[in-house]
């Protein structure tokens, strides 16, 4: 067997040497049952490389970058649902604290002072011109009771007895001419 021949084995399998080399290591193979062996054995390898149907480094590559992309999508869909879920949480908290203010009651007053009232509670500012007996007659009619004031800016601050009476109170007052101002605390 030539060392020649033997490197040229692969080439002659292939089919990729000129004629003439290529008759050579024919003829060569038809003398030498060694060298027929390992041609054998290099076409066997050959056609089972060409009928794997593995995919080229190229297509290994293609195929990798295939995941890698649906692999990205899927964590934009994830950071999708992320933004879902921290919008529905801040939306829920929003929902909590406007439910909290509308249950609350609007009649609750706490001043500053610390002294607290249960009985409904008006604001009052009178007239410049009244007199303290007209204050007094006016005050006497809405069964109220000064608690507090007047205020820098004139505002007294009266008690009712009971939560109905105060509608009716505020309509009496602005019907009597004798206030600017009079609202619920």
């Amino acid at each position: 067997m030539n060392t020649e021949d033997n490197l040229d084995l692969p080439w002659y399998v292939n089919n990729t040497l000129d004629a003439a080399r290529q008759q050579q290591i024919k003829n060569q193979l038809s003398q030498d049952a060694t060298l027929q062996q390992e041609a054998d054995f290099l076409q066997h390898i050959r056609q089972q490389i060409k009928n794997s149907g593995d995919a080229t480094p190229g297509e290994f590559g293609w195929q990798k970058l295939q995941r890698q992309i649906k692999q990205s999508s899927v964590s934009a869909n994830n950071r999708r649902w992320q933004v879902f879920a921290v919008a529905a949480s801040l939306l829920l908290v929003l929902q909590t604290g406007v439910i909290f203010n509308l249950i609350q009651p609007k009649d609750s007053y706490a001043p500053l002072s610390g002294i607290s009232h249960t009985q409904p509670t008006l604001q009052i500012r009178f007239n410049a011109s009244i007199s303290e007996a007209d204050m007094r007659q006016a005050l006497l009619a809405i069964h109220g009771q000064i608690i507090n004031g007047p205020s820098a800016n004139g505002i007294y601050r009266v008690s009712l007895e009971n939560t109905q009476q105060r509608t009716t109170a505020m309509e009496q007052l602005r019907a009597s001419g004798l206030v600017d101002h009079v609202a619920t605390e």
